[in-house]
């Protein structure tokens, strides 16, 4: 396919891992590409290595601000440069599959898609593990009623749309993809490509970690922006319990899961069938928060009309019920990746 794709990556203070991501971007079988990097304000050898790099590889141009203005303005900068009719997301410690731009954009043609995202590899040391979000808009649109469900450094879009609705928010720090993903809940059609496309780093220095607290206060006003955005109807009780189903704290009482599962459930009556999919997990992931309370937490899953016939997420749930595991301990962040919980 001749159509011109502009990957948009921005960078600070990576120079060894960011070869690494322009290596795997140079190796695309769909060749048509323009590759934007931004040096957000690095003190290493990053802009050596960007110029040196620049003139053996003619698809690559960047920019640099002296001071980081964060990653928001950095990909503002990057989209006001692109040529392409497409956009796509690259970390700079993440690694793209070779035929990563060829199947995406393929996909996003056949399915009439505006933004979409792809299944991905996460490394985590020498943990591995595949995640495989929803691919349909339905679901998609439910996720986002909780978090995002398409992983940034995946996502393609369409530059038309992007550009219309202004860009990624620099006044969504540390949150911007799903400020812009919520934001165009009524105006692009979703999807995430069923293929595993990317490699994708956990690390600690990911902003996730670094800020998490900030990104924590985002997400919640978003989970709160979502429900309208989606016209569901929500007393202020039930909206401050929805913005708070993704906190990264255990549930410490039953009676907490007890109105929890009761709004879910009334969620659920809310939405289309495809999203209410969505809702199904997060009784999931609710139980799980509350799986050090012990076995009795198990019971009420199962006995709740929210309760999947998954296997896997029975004998996961089980496990840490039985084991009393508190949610977000230790132990669990390291068998968390391995398990694919989140």
């Amino acid at each position: 396919m001749n159509i011109l794709v502009s990957v948009l990556l921005a960078t600070r203070n990576r120079q060894r891992q960011l070869a690494h991501a322009l290596a795997s971007l140079r190796r695309q079988s769909h060749t048509e590409i323009e590759i934007l990097v931004c040096d957000d304000g690095s003190s290493d050898a990053t802009p050596d290595f960007l110029a040196r790099l620049s003139q053996s590889e003619h698809r690559l141009r960047w920019f640099r601000h002296e001071r980081s203005r964060g990653l928001a303005a950095a990909l503002n900068a990057l989209i006001a440069e692109s040529r392409g009719a497409w956009l796509a997301r690259m970390d700079d410690d993440d690694r793209a599959h070779p035929r990563r731009i060829e199947l995406q954009l393929a996909y996003m043609q056949a399915n009439r898609l505006d933004l979409c995202g792809t299944w991905y590899r996460r490394v985590a040391g020498w943990r591995r593990s595949v995640a495989r979000p929803p691919i349909e808009h339905d679901r998609i649109l439910g996720e986002l009623l909780f978090q995002p469900p398409l992983l940034h450094p995946s996502v393609m879009m369409r530059r038309q749309l992007l550009t219309y609705h202004g860009g990624y928010s620099e006044q969504a720090p540390h949150a911007e993809d799903y400020e812009l993903w919520v934001r165009l809940m009524p105006h692009a059609r979703f999807g995430n490509c069923p293929a595993v496309l990317l490699d994708y780093t956990l690390s600690r220095r990911q902003v996730s970690r670094q800020h998490h607290a900030e990104q924590n206060a985002q997400a919640r006003a978003l989970r709160v922006r979502a429900l309208a955005q989606l016209g569901i109807k929500a007393t202020a009780e039930q909206a401050k319990l929805h913005a708070s189903l993704r906190d990264p704290v255990a549930l410490e009482h039953l009676v907490q899961l007890d109105q929890i599962e009761d709004w879910l459930e009334e969620l659920a009556s809310q939405l289309k069938s495809g999203a209410r999919l969505a809702v199904v997990r997060q009784w999931f992931l609710q139980c799980v928060r509350a799986a050090g309370l012990g076995p009795q937490v198990y019971r009420r899953y199962r006995a709740s009309p929210l309760a999947s016939d998954g296997r896997q997420r029975q004998a996961i749930l089980w496990a840490l019920c039985q084991a009393r595991l508190p949610y977000r301990s230790p132990l669990y962040d390291l068998l968390e990746p391995l398990a694919s919980i989140g």
